[in-house]
């Protein structure tokens, strides 16, 4: 059924093997896992904030979340090539058709996410430094974020930094806080 939607063979194997194992969690770690290069990815394979078939625990992001997304399906890894190209064409397609929703959907998704707990995510403007930092601008929005001192502490802040579990915000050196997160990654969708 899937290859009738057009979805690439790769990626639907990754969702089913996700979708029937015992695993509990989210498949962004899978995804990310499987991505070979650690360069900026294109915004069209950011699947951040589509969490349909994707988040398995009851984690309350789902219930939470923005679906704004390019492609329907979770790619397996955010450099396959074949979810880039059909991300691209489908991208081109709402450009033609509806250029000012293209205009605001590549706003929504082009950054770096902060992806933590299973299924939240708070986006960025700003520039990664590495793989486990981030600088940035401004923090654009968080639709799944409830946790107000942390969220005050991002919005604050102009540095994130990720030291195992841990999510350290700072503002020009300044230390502002810190929060314990589950699988906390920095997903680079400036490209």
């Amino acid at each position: 059924m899937f290859s009738l939607l057009g979805y690439p063979r790769c990626c639907v194997k990754l969702f089913l093997k996700f979708n029937n194992s015992d695993h509990v969690g989210d498949l962004i770690p899978l995804i990310q896992a499987n991505t070979r290069q650690a360069t900026a990815h294109s915004f069209v394979v950011n699947n951040a904030y589509n969490t349909a078939g994707r988040v398995q625990a009851a984690s309350g992001a789902v219930n939470f979340i923005t679906k704004i997304h390019i492609l329907p399906w979770h790619p397996c890894s955010y450099d396959c090539a074949q979810s880039l190209s059909r991300g691209n064409a489908l991208f081109q397609f709402i450009e033609s058709i509806a250029p000012d929703l293209a205009q605001r959907l590549q706003r929504a998704l082009r950054g770096v996410v902060l992806y933590f707990d299973n299924g939240h995510c708070a986006s960025f403007e700003g520039a990664m430094d590495g793989r486990n930092r981030l600088q940035y601008n401004a923090m654009r929005f968080s639709p799944t974020l409830r946790d107000y001192y942390f969220l005050k502490n991002l919005r604050a802040g102009n540095e994130l930094r990720i030291e195992d579990n841990v999510v350290r915000i700072r503002k020009d050196g300044q230390a502002l806080g810190s929060r314990v997160c589950t699988t906390p990654l920095l997903l680079d969708f400036s490209s």
